[in-house]
């Protein structure tokens, strides 16, 4: 659903025994160019908003980390970034 205008752009509908994660397959195919794809927790999924950002133009995604993520620091851009 689109935050300013509150239009649905799709709707997948499965039985109580689909997970999110196969209902949720495909969906960014429909997103338009400049948007933020806001997701559950539950669909962290690196390999899908990879793919999310080539197809399109300035396409971007929030999550919630999860409170057991661990990060790997791969590089310090500067002398006040903060390290994990």
């Amino acid at each position: 659903m689109a935050l300013g205008s509150h239009f649905l752009l799709d709707l997948k509908i499965g039985a109580y025994t689909e997970s999110e994660e196969s209902l949720s397959s495909g969906f960014d195919e429909h997103l338009p160019d400049h948007c933020v794809l806001m997701v559950d927790r539950g669909l962290l999924d690196y390999r899908r908003f990879y793919r999310h950002q080539q197809r399109g133009e300035e396409r971007h995604w929030l999550v919630r980390a999860k409170s057991n993520l661990v990060w790997t620091v791969l590089e310090i851009l500067g002398p006040n970034e903060a390290t994990r």
